[in-house]
């Protein structure tokens, strides 16, 4: 009888061990997100919700995601209409809850000339804190996020559209949901 228990406990832990090692997909994503701006200042804040489940592939894996990596951040001024020598002189780039409450830095950027930089992907430099947050914000219900970009220019009008791309690393089970 003893060796009848010990072999049946030996067999569950086999199978409770295996059943935890579920098959995963590795999933590449790109979420975009826009911002519009248009102040006849030199100062700016503008805020706008990411949802991850606009992505297809994300919302395929929504409740199956063991983890999320973004591993790049990038920017690109798609049009720009203010004065030709207008520096950015100080930015930042942050993320919150979907509410818009607990904010941390993602990036900052500082003394772009905005002209310049008009039409071409440029990578941020981003805080591993910031990321953090956004993946464990993203692998959560309702999988979104608030993304803030504010700063100040040398002089105004302030008046372009960002794009912004996290480029992202899925790993979710094949069966089952988390």
């Amino acid at each position: 009888m003893k060796k009848q228990i010990s072999a049946f406990l030996l067999l569950s832990a086999i199978v409770f061990t295996s059943c935890q090692n579920f098959p995963t997909a590795k999933v590449q994503t790109t979420l975009e997100q826009d911002f519009s701006i248009n102040r006849t200042g030199t100062t700016f804040n503008e805020s706008t919700l990411i949802d991850a489940t606009n992505d297809a592939d994300f919302d395929k894996y929504k409740r199956k995601i063991n983890s999320i990596d973004i591993d790049r951040v990038t920017y690109t001024i798609t049009s720009f209409t203010g004065p030709s020598n207008q520096i950015l002189q100080n930015g930042i780039l942050s993320v919150a809850d979907a509410d818009g409450k607990n904010p941390i830095n993602v990036a900052t950027f500082t003394n772009l000339n905005l002209s310049n930089d008009l039409g071409q992907e440029k990578d941020l430099q981003t805080s591993s804190a910031g990321l953090a947050r956004l993946q464990d914000l993203l692998r959560k219900d309702p999988y979104q996020a608030v993304i803030s970009y504010s700063g100040n220019v040398n002089q105004g009008p302030v008046k372009m559209n960002i794009s912004l791309k996290f480029y992202s690393k899925l790993t979710a089970r094949i069966v089952g949901s988390n």
